[in-house]
């Protein structure tokens, strides 16, 4: 390589990063640190192209180093994402936090924190941040997913719907999206709006044995236990250990009396879970409901 000036070196490396050409511009890099090895934004590129390349440990090894000398907002939220990545959440926090005191009003650094919190089962604390954004006027793609899977935390589904319904009017009809609003409303008992978002989800996503088992289980409800017996089916067809499925279609059959599939699959859920409070007892008093 021609021997260059720092910043040439840099501008280069930063080309070849938004071109996703990461072997290549760690030559550059490499170059820089060679010259000047505690240079800042060369070490910052560094780690980046190792989040980038999925090299979390190389990533953390370098945040560490470059944490001591530049605790920067934009580092110590970075070193706090590695921690993140490594699922070290408490470590993550800490760093958080630090941010936090920085900035107190980074929307990154709130939406960061809410997200995380959701991680340590924190729910009321990360719903006061996630909802300080929407009152910010800031979204983030997947905000309307982690605050529909707070407010399920919660039971407050009623939120879930108008947030998840934003979240549409926003990113779009995404699948997983779809799939959310079907789960809040089946929460609330509302089978036709479940069952209409639920097959749009289908419609994106395809073949997935917990969509199928949640179409089922809606038809069911809809007394509909022809069709929500076949896409139960379908369901333990993709996994046949899916326990929740095959309590589900027990269950079905024991709606559309049909006792006998119904003591088979209740049977067949303790063979792989002999515990199962659901399907002992219904084993158990299987005739009291006939």
């Amino acid at each position: 390589m021609i021997r260059k000036d720092v910043d040439d070196l840099m501008d280069e490396a930063y080309k070849l990063v938004s071109a996703d050409k990461y072997l290549k511009a760690l030559q550059y890099v490499y170059a820089v640190l060679r010259i000047k090895p505690k240079h800042i934004e060369a070490l910052e590129c560094l780690r980046d192209i190792y989040i980038y390349t999925r090299r979390p440990y190389h990533a953390f090894k370098v945040s560490n180093e470059l944490i001591k000398f530049d605790k920067s907002l934009d580092n110590t939220i970075a070193h706090a994402r590695i921690y993140i990545f490594l699922e070290q959440f408490k470590e993550a926090l800490k760093y958080l936090r630090m941010a936090e005191k920085m900035d107190p009003d980074d929307s990154i650094v709130i939406y960061s924190l809410g997200t995380l919190l959701i991680q340590l089962k924190e729910y009321e604390e990360a719903k006061k941040y996630l909802e300080r954004l929407v009152d910010m006027g800031v979204y983030f793609e997947h905000l309307a997913q982690y605050l529909s899977e707070i407010y399920f935390h919660t039971g407050e589904y009623e939120k879930s719907v108008d947030t998840l319904q934003k979240g549409i009017r926003l990113e779009g009809e995404k699948y997983e999206l779809l799939g959310l609003l079907g789960d809040a409303y089946m929460m609330m008992e509302q089978w036709s709006m479940s069952l209409k978002y639920y097959l749009k989800a289908q419609e994106q996503f395809g073949e997935d044995f917990r969509l199928y088992r949640s179409i089922g289980w809606v038809y069911c409800n809809l007394k509909n236990y022809d069709k929500g017996i076949k896409f139960l089916k379908r369901s333990l067809k993709i996994n046949p250990n899916y326990i929740e499925g095959m309590l589900s279609l027990a269950l079905a059959y024991l709606a559309s009396f049909q006792q006998e599939e119904s003591m088979k699959w209740f049977k067949k859920v303790l063979e792989l879970d002999p515990q199962n409070a659901i399907a002992k007892k219904y084993v158990k008093d299987i005739d009291n409901y006939f």
